[in-house]
């Protein structure tokens, strides 16, 4: 005890940061499994699917957890596209096409450079 009469233990809680984690530390690849069953389907092609919950909930790091699944396949290019990193002067729907015909360029030049050796 302190002097105050307070316990001289720290019952204070560590603060967690908000980044998103590439190791699963809570569950969420029992979210990965159904998004990958239903993005995997072929005939439900095309498909979107929408990953909802609270900031710090978790979205990016099913999204990430389910790219490193999805990266390992050929018959799927998987791109990540994070909207809030935009200027809030660009608008958005032009960033989003921007940033995946991009992402399908980088993926054909390497395609590309990949036959060629």
């Amino acid at each position: 005890m302190t002097a105050a009469g307070a316990p001289d233990r720290d019952l204070r809680m560590p603060l967690r940061d908000d980044n998103p984690s590439s190791v699963d530390l809570l569950g969420f690849e029992d979210v990965v499994d159904v998004v990958e069953a239903i993005v995997t389907r072929p005939d439900l092609d095309p498909v979107t699917v929408g990953v909802n919950a609270p900031r710090g909930g978790g979205k990016t790091t099913v999204l990430q957890l389910l790219k490193r699944r999805l990266d390992v396949r050929d018959d799927i290019v998987c791109l990540l596209v994070s909207p809030w990193e935009y200027d809030n002067k660009t608008d958005p729907t032009t960033a989003l096409i921007d940033e995946v015909l991009g992402g399908l360029e980088a993926e054909l030049a390497k395609s590309r450079t990949l036959a060629t050796r």
